[in-house]
């Protein structure tokens, strides 16, 4: 008969917690890079003002916001013609 260990149990669900999180953040990582990219590819070059109303549009589709000023510095590099890269570490909720 095997005994109940509470702290091997508790290790592991905390593994398992952890996992579904970095799981979950690489999952939406991914999806505002496509995100990124579709606003990249359809409005790269064109005003700031006009990209920030296409990237909000696009973002709130995802659930996901944007502050003013992140806005504003993800339109501008947009319209620079530079690609936003997602790093799922530092992807903010």
């Amino acid at each position: 008969m095997s005994t109940f260990d509470s702290s091997s149990f508790q290790r592991d669900l905390r593994r398992a917690a952890e996992q579904a999180a970095n799981d979950g953040m690489k999952e939406l990582a991914a999806k505002l890079q496509h995100l990124f990219d579709d606003v990249l590819q359809s409005s790269g070059g064109k005003p700031v003002d006009e990209i920030k109303v296409t990237l909000a549009a696009a973002c709130k589709r995802q659930d996901y916001s944007l502050d003013d000023e992140d806005l504003t510095t993800y339109a501008r590099a947009i319209s620079e013609g530079t690609r936003i890269v997602i790093q799922p570490e530092r992807v903010r909720l």
